[in-house]
């Protein structure tokens, strides 16, 4: 009924998913204001090794990262995360001179309140971290940017301009600026967190080959198992790496090495 071999119509529904994907990559860098080519796609999830490479192509990147385990990269992640709090209050004051008075007491009553819940959850004194941030917009607008509190109204108004240019890709200094609210954030870890030992590689694997559509054809390409990889391990694409907990697959073009930690480095 499509018209189509089930190959085709299958490679069809995978570009449509990898180009919402890829928009939505778009999303939180270019119109954000930060360049792709600049960063490393960290490519986690069981099935995010098998999309990053097309993705970084379609964004311009030239550095995809897969993690040792990237099925449980959010599980560690949550595990391993600090202790945060955030407490925001409603606070209307032109970013002028004279009026940080009453921030700073908001502020300093937020920042105290969030360490009590800190030290609480089992956070050392020591540890605890406080950020402190203003939520801003220029007169007579409805949205607020947040950006750092660093003790006066002039720095507020200046870093509100800055966020401006950075996120919408303009500013004007010259319009007046209003804070709407102030908030801290608090931070901290509850143990210190053990460093993870570079994995030792697994024996009695070998490389196999697989059938793949690539490139609109089927072909023989290997196989791997990613435990396997010693640090310092090559891979040239194309090729699949199987582990436990994901797939990745790395196409004609790029290349993998495998880093001392055990995290798989791809580039082009």
């Amino acid at each position: 009924r499509l018209g189509s071999t089930t190959e085709r119509a299958a490679a069809g529904v995978l570009e449509v998913v990898e180009a919402s994907m890829a928009r939505a990559l778009r999303h939180i860098s270019l119109e954000r204001g930060h360049e792709p080519s600049l960063y490393t796609l960290v490519a986690y999830g069981g099935a995010g090794g098998l999309h990053a490479c097309t993705l970084a192509d379609a964004a311009g990147i030239g550095r995809v990262l897969l993690p040792r385990f990237p099925g449980a990269f959010s599980a560690l992640g949550l595990a391993l995360a600090s202790v945060r709090r955030e407490h925001v209050r409603s606070l209307f004051a032109p970013a002028r001179p004279g009026h940080e008075h009453a921030l700073e007491r908001v502020l300093e009553e937020l920042a105290q309140r969030a360490r009590r819940e800190l030290e609480a959850e089992g956070v050392p004194v020591r540890a605890v971290r406080i950020r402190r941030f203003v939520e801003a917009r220029a007169q007579g607008q409805s949205y607020a940017l947040r950006v750092p509190w660093a003790g006066g109204m002039d720095r507020a108004a200046a870093a509100f301009h800055r966020a401006h240019k950075a996120r919408y890709g303009h500013a004007d200094p010259g319009h007046s600026v209003e804070v709407v609210a102030v908030g801290v954030a608090a931070e901290g870890r509850r143990h210190r967190v053990p460093a993870l030992r570079p994995p030792a590689p697994e024996t009695g694997g070998r490389a196999q080959q697989a059938n793949a559509w690539v490139d609109g054809q089927w072909m023989r390409i290997p196989c791997l198992e990613r435990a396997c990889l010693a640090p310092g391990a090559e891979v040239e694409g194309p090729a699949i790496l199987t582990q436990e907990d994901a797939t990745a697959f790395l196409p004609a073009a790029w290349r993998g090495s495998v880093l001392p930690s055990g995290d798989l480095l791809l580039t082009r």
